[in-house]
């Protein structure tokens, strides 16, 4: 299993499928629920393009500016935490650093040896590194891979809402 895994040969790991590989560890992976994952990034492109293509351009340049980066930053952001490999589990060796005898060290379901907040997702069929939590939006778990650019993509999901907000009130009170 380590020579497949080093060589990039394996394409799946548990329901993930990956793709773009580095040193044989995954750089990209779709979940199980990939679905879910393209149904909301198609709700996202669709609205934010009929929102900057029908509403944007009645408030103004800059505010359309304004509103196509924020969007960008939204987009970009989803595709990362729902693309990159969110932390994997590889190791078939144990590190010095584990516990000698604790049994929680091994996953045996997956055949790995299991650092420090490493949990074994039961819908993605793998373990995941600093694993937070499985966000079927995205398709696939949370992890200390893709976690920052899921925090991102929340954050930047407010700041569309609250731009959203604030334009259609800029463009209601234009209309009195």
């Amino acid at each position: 299993m380590e020579i497949e895994c080093r060589k990039g040969l394996r394409k799946s790991f548990g329901h993930l499928k990956c793709f773009g590989f580095i040193g044989g560890d995954p750089l990209f992976c779709i979940g199980p629920h990939w679905p879910f994952f393209i149904c909301l990034f198609s709700f996202l492109l669709i609205t934010g393009l009929f929102f900057i293509c029908f509403i944007s351009p009645s408030i103004g340049s800059s505010n359309t500016i304004t509103g196509v980066s924020v969007f960008c930053f939204l987009l970009i952001n989803f595709l990362m935490a729902a693309l990159i490999n969110p932390g994997i589990e590889m190791r078939t060796v144990r590190d010095e650093d584990l516990e000698p005898d604790d049994p929680d060290n091994f996953c045996s379901i997956c055949e790995v040896y299991k650092s420090y907040k490493t949990e074994h997702c039961d819908d993605c069929g793998v373990c995941i590194q600093e694993y937070d939590h499985h966000c079927p939006w995205t398709g696939k778990c949370i992890g200390g891979g893709n976690v920052n650019f899921f925090y991102c993509f929340l954050f930047g999901l407010l700041v569309c809402f609250l731009y959203c907000i604030v334009t259609l009130a800029m463009t209601a009170q234009e209309k009195k």
